[in-house]
């Protein structure tokens, strides 16, 4: 994979491969925690889902392409930063989205939501919604953030389709732990 780093007019730098954009296609798998929404003092929510990664062919390869933009931001350090920064000292200053096996896509406007039949379902989501769930999800990485001394890349959700949890049969239902039992022991 060669990946190419462009200059914008703002503090990024937009990433693509063979002049297209960056996508990837994640497996359906778990989401553990559901959207989750962070809200700045002065702005708008940000949502954002969790995905689990089991697959770790697809790991290794977010990881590699995590690496390899460390190294082209390495290379444009001169004109980024205003001096050289080699791969060791950008890699300090990188925020990774992919952290204990679980990668963070930012879900935005224009991500479209889908129910386990492919049938559109409303976008608007909030902290909490669909917890436990999983979720197969298309992803685009737009582009590099340098941001409070911090470097990352900007992973936007394009599609997203949910499949509800699958209810338990009866019988385990009724052996699950519901509390806890303490014996007294005569000494």
């Amino acid at each position: 994979m060669v990946i190419e780093l462009k200059d914008t007019t703002g503090k990024m730098l937009s990433i693509c491969k063979d002049d297209k954009a960056l996508r990837f296609m994640i497996p359906r798998s778990s989401i553990p925690f559901g959207f989750t929404e962070f809200v700045p003092p002065n702005g708008n929510p940000n949502i954002s889902l969790e995905i689990s990664i089991e697959d770790d062919a697809l790991a290794d390869k977010i990881r590699s392409m995590e690496d390899e933009v460390i190294q082209k931001i390495s290379e444009k350090s001169q004109s980024v930063f205003k001096r050289h920064m080699g791969p060791e000292d950008i890699k300090e200053m990188f925020n990774s989205n992919f952290k204990n096996d679980r990668l963070r896509v930012k879900h935005t406007r224009n991500t479209r939501l889908f129910n386990s039949e492919g049938k559109p379902i409303p976008s608007d989501v909030s902290g909490g919604d669909n917890r436990g769930w999983t979720a197969a999800v298309s992803v685009t990485v737009s582009s590099v953030y340098f941001f409070n001394k911090k470097v990352g890349l900007v992973w936007n959700a394009d599609q997203i389709k949910l499949w509800e949890p699958e209810p338990k049969p009866k019988d385990e239902q009724q052996s699950e732990l519901k509390g806890f039992a303490f014996t007294l022991s005569s000494s």
